[in-house]
């Protein structure tokens, strides 16, 4: 996908269901290094640059805050649905 336009997009999405069954297979305390590995990948590729800031995008960002909410990043799930409502109002 990282050739694929947009597909940083796809990355980041992927990277979080990674980190959910990496959760649920060994538990927050086992997993807990590799899922803020994958955490900090997905909102690195959220604030790259390469793709537009469309209507796709705000999609991906208001599917992907709740998993920051969920693993704790709340400043980082917020930013994303203020994106959203941004992209969302035309502003």
């Amino acid at each position: 996908m990282s050739g694929v336009p947009g597909g940083a997009l796809e990355i980041a999405m992927t990277c979080l269901n990674v980190a959910d069954l990496i959760e649920k297979r060994d538990g927050m305390e086992a997993g807990e290094a590799r899922i803020y590995d994958l955490m900090d990948r997905a909102a690195a590729l959220l604030h790259g640059d390469g793709f537009p800031r469309d209507g796709y995008y705000a999609f991906v960002c208001e599917k992907c805050a709740p998993t920051f909410d969920y693993y704790g990043w709340f400043a980082e799930a917020e930013a994303l649905r203020e994106e959203a409502g941004r992209i969302y109002a035309g502003t």
